[in-house]
């Protein structure tokens, strides 16, 4: 059998120490990566068309995930601020901003109805001119 480094046991995973031995469970790296022992690693992104636009615009958030071993998976958005619709089964999101600010866009990534891993994303909405 092959023995494991601190360096790997620390970059596979964040388990538990147990009697001796790190025990594999799923736990998120800081890289978007969720390491678990059935699973392999899992990437989940969100990428999104702007960052900065004016009131009354809209912004569409896309996500990108993979490694998910053939298990059932689904997308949870959510937002700060504006109108938000989905399409694509939840794969897609369009946030319309109706007043300026910031705002935070968030997708979760749930495998077998379970949150796995969460991005986010920050919008910066600037007023019109002149009205």
């Amino acid at each position: 059998m092959k023995s494991l480094t601190v360096r790997h046991i620390l970059a596979l995973a964040c388990g538990t120490f147990l009697a001796g031995a790190a025990t594999l469970t799923g736990c998120t790296t800081d890289d978007n990566r969720t390491h678990d022992a059935t699973l392999g690693l899992t990437d989940f992104s969100v990428n999104s068309s702007a960052d900065e636009v004016m009131v009354g615009e809209t912004v569409t958030f896309t996500t990108r995930s993979t490694n998910l071993a053939g298990r059932n998976s689904e997308i949870e958005w959510s937002t700060t601020g504006g109108k938000l619709d989905t399409e694509f089964n939840n794969r897609v999101a369009r946030v319309q901003f109706d007043r300026p600010g910031m705002y935070m866009i968030s997708s979760t990534l749930l495998i077998e109805g379970e949150p796995v891993e969460t991005d986010m994303i920050m919008v910066k909405v600037k007023p019109l001119h002149g009205r």
